[in-house]
């Protein structure tokens, strides 16, 4: 997510492969090549997070009483932010630069605030502006970045917003009372979303501009979506609540989509899936996910990482070369070569990343 250039043809490779193959999950020749990315010293589990088009990830490790920031290449660890500080990341562009927020305690007699942060290996930075709190959700790799900020002492919600040119802007057109934020942006300084009403019964997927009013992207059939991604191309991926009546789709009310055009598509399913939920999407249309699926489908864990193409779902775990141990439980990022990240799981419910990359390529 965040990071997107469109380059080449390898992505096409992906989308072939993905294409071919039907609705319900087969056991098929190994599309992917898989490397566990391993864990940094001191720390034996790791969260993936993001992905750039590089193939450099970024991902938070924990220990019992520590956590850290990593970003990820050539089987090598960098540790990003202060040792001192609790940080969190979202996103990394194809600078390596990465998007998140540090937990600011203060002197300790207020509410913990979030403070938006650029984390670097020379360093990090707060992000400019009077933002009174706030989070990096998306990096582009001209240097601007959205994400959710308070930017006025009268309210108390976060807005969607934009950091540019060593300014933070709140977007166009959104409802004074009522919380916004901001998913990602693309070269083409297209930025998507979600808008909430202002007594939070409801939240919509939006395009979000600095220039024009938001483009209600809808929902699948329930009051309640959100865009999470948006390619070079300015296909959407996203996640919206369901209708009682759209078990097919769901049976726990929640289903990945796409948007193009103007046209919402929810993805297609897996058998026995229980939900879905979108990560990512890339210039090919790829986009990555994971779907919840219900027994006797798995027994544990009860969910896998997935790669949906317009018309199919690649079920991850059936076409990757397999690695001793692990399972695959989510896709995460999913980049223009077509590599994915994924989260993993081992025998002793350790979290591990893994790296696919698509095979031949």
């Amino acid at each position: 997510m965040n990071r997107r250039q469109f380059v080449g043809a390898s992505g096409a490779i992906a989308l072939s492969l993905s294409a071919s193959l039907p609705r319900v999950q087969v056991q098929a020749q190994a599309a992917y090549s898989a490397i566990d990315l391993g864990f940094p010293d001191g720390f034996p589990s790791i969260v993936p997070v993001a992905l750039n088009n590089n193939g450099v990830a970024v991902v938070e490790a924990t220990a019992a009483d520590k956590s850290a920031i990593f970003i990820v290449e050539n089987g090598t660890f960098t540790r990003l932010g202060d040792e001192d500080a609790i940080v969190h990341a979202t996103s990394i562009n194809d600078t390596n630069a990465v998007g998140g927020w540090i937990e600011d305690a203060g002197d300790g007699s207020g509410p913990v605030v979030d403070l938006p942060v650029l984390l670097t290996p020379e360093g990090q930075a707060l992000m400019p502006g009077n933002q009174l709190d706030g989070r990096v959700h998306a990096l582009s790799s001209d240097g601007r970045a959205v994400g959710a900020a308070a930017t006025d002492e009268r309210q108390s919600a976060r807005r969607a917003v934009v950091w540019d040119n060593q300014e933070v802007s709140e977007l166009k057109g959104i409802p004074t009372d009522a919380a916004s934020s901001a998913s990602d942006i693309n070269s083409l300084g297209q930025i998507v979303g979600r808008i909430e009403t202002p007594d939070e019964s409801a939240a919509l997927a939006v395009l979000l501009s600095l220039d024009e009013d938001p483009v209600e992207l809808g929902t699948i059939g329930g009051a309640f979506s959100e865009a999470v991604a948006i390619s070079e191309r300015g296909q959407i991926a996203g996640n919206s609540s369901t209708s009682d009546e759209q078990t097919s789709l769901s049976g726990d009310g929640i289903a990945a989509f796409s948007w193009s055009e103007g046209t919402l598509t929810p993805l297609p399913t897996l058998e026995n899936q229980a939900w879905s939920n979108a990560s990512d999407i890339n210039s090919f249309g790829l986009i990555s996910g994971t779907v919840g699926l219900t027994a006797p489908a798995t027994a544990s864990p009860a969910t896998t990482a997935v790669v949906w193409a317009p018309d199919s779902v690649l079920e991850l775990n059936q076409v990757i070369q397999p690695i001793d141990g692990l399972i695959l439980t989510a896709a995460v990022a999913i980049n223009e070569m077509g590599q994915v990240l994924c989260t993993a799981v081992d025998t002793g419910g350790a979290s591990h990343a893994v790296l696919l990359s698509v095979m031949g390529n």
